[in-house]
């Protein structure tokens, strides 16, 4: 007979309430450190490097996590226009950071510039099949909020992003590797639920059997917008939208036939 164990409600209450609280916590610790020291010494040497450049808070973030540096554009630009003169610097202090590898990275534009050093070597970054996970519950999550609830996002959150590299990622053996990997699925599965569930994202049903991953209706068709509009950021042959809901439409009967 299967051992069970029973939190009971009060317990279960309780320690929602301090993951709740811990959350927030980090989130404000995180937006302190973000405004203040970080921005101050980006703006220090921007002033050196670029002098007609500035850092500025994205008052459009509620967690007060992410600064925007502006820099004077070469072409005539709009505030409405999807891609504009400043790079967005995105913190927080609750991703997970495990599995991860340190690599050396470089800007596409060293192609051009090869005598310009623009390398930045022992850069801890996130392992993709992780990064994969974190999307596909991003996509499971939004699914649902439309389903029941017919959710839509804002312009500002650009979400076909996630679903073009959902589906890339797909495409490649580390995708296919990540797919079978159950054990990383489930434990970002429990991270997600832990620090950024909302109850509209049905993360209970984000397991085999259950994922639900192609957007419908209204939501697909805001996807369909916000895609065609990011295409000028996209560099090399550029996948259709309908080829990218074919590849998220594939692995969601990938996962769903693993239950």
């Amino acid at each position: 007979m299967r051992e069970t164990t029973v939190i009971p409600l009060k317990s279960r209450t309780l320690w929602q309430n301090s993951r709740q609280r811990l959350s927030q916590e980090l989130k404000d610790a995180a937006a302190t450190y973000i405004c203040g020291k970080l921005k101050d010494d980006l703006s220090q040497l921007a002033a050196v490097i670029a002098p007609d450049s500035k850092i500025i808070l994205d008052e459009a973030d509620p967690d007060n996590s992410t600064l925007l540096f502006q820099y004077p554009s070469l072409y005539a630009s709009n505030n409405t226009a999807y891609v504009q003169p400043r790079v967005k610097l995105e913190g927080g202090a609750r991703s997970a950071l495990d599995p991860h590898q340190n690599h050396t990275l470089q800007p596409y534009i060293i192609d051009v510039l090869g005598e310009w050093n623009f390398r930045v070597d022992n850069v801890t970054t996130i392992d993709p099949q992780r990064t994969f996970w974190d999307k596909v519950m991003i996509l499971h999550g939004w699914h649902c909020g439309y389903r029941d609830e017919q959710r839509l996002p804002s312009d500002r959150q650009r979400l076909s992003r996630h679903y073009y590299d959902v589906a890339m990622i797909y495409q490649d053996p580390l995708g296919k590797a990540a797919v079978s990997n159950v054990e990383l699925a489930a434990n970002v599965r429990r991270y997600t639920k832990q620090l950024f569930n909302r109850g509209w994202m049905k993360l209970d049903e984000a397991v085999p059997g259950t994922l639900r991953l192609v957007p419908e209706g209204d939501f697909k068709q805001a996807l369909m917008r916000d895609y065609q509009a990011m295409q000028g950021m996209m560099l090399g042959d550029i996948p259709t939208f309908g080829e990218i809901v074919d590849s998220i439409s594939a692995l969601e009967a990938d996962v769903n036939s693993m239950s």
